[in-house]
């Protein structure tokens, strides 16, 4: 993030310290990666973790663009290990976000989305543990991208403008709506929110992928920015091929495929649209917002 000058030089979501966090957990428990939230210091950094091939990580930073305030979050499980138990859990959980994205609907109720997501969850045998301290800890499957609906208040122009990171943070975190068990905000036809359940099982670790839905003019964009991780980490041997496509990652058959293709558009009709608007090449960054 701080390489790149659109940007704010840290995440707006602290703690964790940067606003990104990095954690690596081993078998045969994982224990580090069964966290409940990223601002217990017992999840920041520490000397004595290493990365091993059998390593299950969950990586997360919170981008934000510096001139409009509008966050680019990412979270993402990564497992290069042997273990065939681990990758089917991974795979089913890239899977059940992927679907649950794809239920989202215009003039859908994010309560809605949410207990749509809660029954996918229960029938794979999983439970959800996401929740935020910013919504009284109730559980929740993700939250709304301020500002990709509405306009900018008079005061959160100043304080964006003003540019102190602590109220930046402050003021991002307030704007959120949470899609939880009572949210009766509907999508509208240009919104932008996150789907980020946090699934496991009592013998399965905890697996999350964090990814946007993007509404704009009542067509719709899932991405996720995942493919080049999924390429270090070796996934492509196992993660399922249709919900890489839906999120618009590249074919991984193609080694020369580094950056990101472009995404697509699904309609009301189920068509799909390439989007040439989002593409990501070397060198140069930004957030995808709609």
């Amino acid at each position: 993030m701080r390489e790149c000058p659109d940007l704010l030089p840290d995440g707006w979501y602290q703690p964790p310290p940067t606003g990104a966090s990095v954690l690596i957990g081993s078998p045969p428990t994982y224990a580090r990666v069964e966290y409940e939230s990223l601002r217990d210091p017992h999840t920041w950094p520490r000397a004595d973790i290493r990365l091993r091939d059998d390593s299950l990580v969950y990586a997360y930073a919170s981008p934000t663009d510096r001139a409009t305030g509008m966050i680019g979050d990412i979270g993402v499980t990564l497992y290069h290990g042997p273990d065939h138990r681990i990758r089917q859990h991974v795979a089913t959980c890239l899977e059940l976000t992927v679907r649950i994205a794809a239920l989202a609907e215009v003039g859908m109720e994010l309560r809605e989305l949410y207990h749509q997501a809660e029954r996918l969850v229960k029938e794979a045998g999983l439970g959800n543990r996401t929740a935020s301290a910013t919504d009284s800890g109730a559980p929740n499957i993700g939250h709304t991208i301020p500002w990709t609906f509405g306009d900018y208040s008079a005061e959160d122009e100043r304080r964006l403008r003003n540019g102190d990171p602590a109220d930046v943070s402050d003021l991002i975190s307030r704007q959120r709506i949470f899609l939880n068990p009572s949210t009766r905000r509907r999508i509208e036809p240009t919104m932008a929110f996150t789907v980020e359940p946090r699934m496991s099982s009592p013998s399965l670790p905890l697996s999350s992928f964090h990814i946007i839905v993007a509404f704009r003019e009542g067509r719709k964009t899932i991405s996720s920015e995942f493919g080049r991780l999924f390429r270090i980490f070796g996934m492509e041997e196992y993660l399922p091929r249709k919900a890489l496509e839906a999120l618009g990652e590249p074919f991984i058959d193609d080694p020369t495929q580094t950056g990101m293709r472009g995404t697509e558009h699904v309609d009301s009709r189920g068509e799909r649209r390439k989007d040439p608007r989002r593409t990501r090449s070397q060198g140069r960054c930004s957030l995808h917002t709609p």
